[in-house]
């Protein structure tokens, strides 16, 4: 369940946050964003692109936990 929308801006993050959030290259979240798996980032000037961290954590929230015995 989403929480009650605010007045606050969408807080967004850089490729190496969202690289170090997911634990994935910077190759890997390029990929899932072309193929589709992971959220498209925005484009901020000429050379620059950010996430929305909501976006980045609803992704994570909806990965399925991995058990013990699959390692």
């Amino acid at each position: 369940m989403k929480p009650e929308p605010t007045n606050e801006p969408r807080r967004v993050v850089p490729a190496a946050e969202v690289c170090r959030l997911t634990n994935l290259s910077r190759t890997t979240v390029w990929r899932g964003v072309r193929e589709g798996w992971l959220p498209a980032a925005i484009k901020l000037s000429g050379g620059r692109v950010a996430w929305f961290l909501d976006e980045i954590e609803d992704f994570l929230a909806s990965r399925p936990r991995a058990r013990a015995t699959q390692f």
